[in-house]
């Protein structure tokens, strides 16, 4: 494992394998999507590994503010170099607003994931409390093992 801090004063902020990775979240182990509690609303976007393993984004396609997701639902679709297909939910709940400008120029994902490239943001059921997503104590294993895997089979470069 690949662990290289960043400077002292932002331990949330570290790099694995050569991708950035925030421990201010949660992650969802298999669909590379992070949630980040904020308040009673829980943002949702691409980690950086997803965003590499995806290649360049072309298109996103978010459902609307208003509608109700489960767990492991589509949130949307993207539409991407190396990838076309859904992007599911790491929680359940109401959408409360997209990220519009994702939508409409959906490289801010590959240059920002974990800021300006966020996806959704939702108010989320009482009874999910993202204990069900992998934590920051997990996360850096976690995301080491997935690149190394990636590399293994060619989705990324070394």
């Amino acid at each position: 494992m690949s662990v290289e801090e960043r400077p002292a004063k932002d331990l949330t902020n570290v790099m694995v394998s050569g991708y950035r990775l925030l421990l201010d979240r949660r992650y969802h182990a298999d669909d590379h999507t992070w949630a980040r509690q904020e308040g009673d609303l829980i943002r949702i976007g691409l980690d950086d590994l997803g965003q590499a393993t995806t290649g360049d984004l072309a298109q996103i396609a978010l459902r609307r503010a208003g509608e109700h997701v489960r767990h492991g639902e589509e949130l949307g679709t993207l539409e991407a170099q190396k990838y076309v297909g859904p992007l599911r939910s790491p929680v359940c709940g109401e959408i409360v607003a997209t990220n519009e400008a994702a939508a409409r120029g959906p490289r801010v994902v590959n240059e920002d994931p974990y800021g300006l490239g966020w996806l959704v943001l939702l108010r989320p059921e009482e009874h999910d409390d993202l204990a069900g997503l992998v934590g920051p104590d997990e996360a850096p294993a976690w995301f080491a093992k997935k690149a190394d895997g990636f590399r293994r089979e060619g989705v990324l470069s070394e």
